[in-house]
């Protein structure tokens, strides 16, 4: 008779990383809410002020009435337009979609720490997804 081999510890891994994409859409949807909230703020990784806008494009702004910052929420098609893509379980990227990609390109070259997260928001999504796995074990 050959030996059996209890499962029951395995089983319960085995369930949770077919609930790991859930997890990693989550965090990716933290991410996304943290650089949103930055966007309000006008800054960038680490909470630098993002760059000034050239003179050009300050006096175009304030010609129009609105702030002489980088104003990513104006219209709120620059939030709309940025999504979660699930390239596989383990990987989610943030892009944007069609309509603001070329802004938002525009924008990166511009002002590069718009999109970037900071060593400690890598680390605190990094526990959330941790913990969001363990909890279930």
């Amino acid at each position: 008779m050959p030996n059996r081999v209890k499962l029951e510890g395995s089983t319960k891994v085995l369930n949770r990383l077919k609930k790991f994409d859930s997890i990693m859409i989550q965090s990716t949807e933290f991410l996304r809410g943290e650089i949103l909230k930055r966007w309000l703020k006008a800054t960038g990784a680490d909470d630098r002020p993002m760059p000034v806008l050239t003179a050009k494009y300050l006096d175009k702004k304030k010609k129009s009435g609105r702030k002489g910052i980088r104003d990513l929420n104006f219209t709120g098609k620059m939030q709309q337009g940025l999504y979660i893509f699930s390239a596989s379980i383990t990987k989610k990227i943030l892009r944007f979609r069609p309509p603001e990609m070329p802004k938002a390109r525009g924008n990166v070259k511009h002002a590069p720490g718009m999109m970037s997260a900071s060593n400690s928001l890598e680390k605190k999504i990094q526990q959330f997804a941790n913990k969001s796995f363990w909890s279930g074990l």
